[in-house]
């Protein structure tokens, strides 16, 4: 089992941008507009999703 680590500020900022969007996103759409490296924004994301802070939509790959 892996460890979910601290959070951290673009744990914080991911949030709050998942919060504002209208539309669940996509791993790919985030990765843009955050300008953050798609594997590191996944560990972001597992990471949240965990924790029960956003969800995911495992058939369409989407989180909100």
């Amino acid at each position: 089992k892996r460890s979910m680590g601290p959070v951290t500020r673009q744990h914080i900022t991911l949030e709050h941008l998942l919060a504002r969007c209208e539309q669940p996103q996509t791993l790919a759409e985030l990765s843009v507009t955050l300008d953050i490296p798609k594997s590191t924004l996944h560990a972001l994301l597992w990471t949240l999703t965990g924790r029960g802070w956003i969800e995911s939509d495992e058939a369409s790959g989407r989180f909100r």
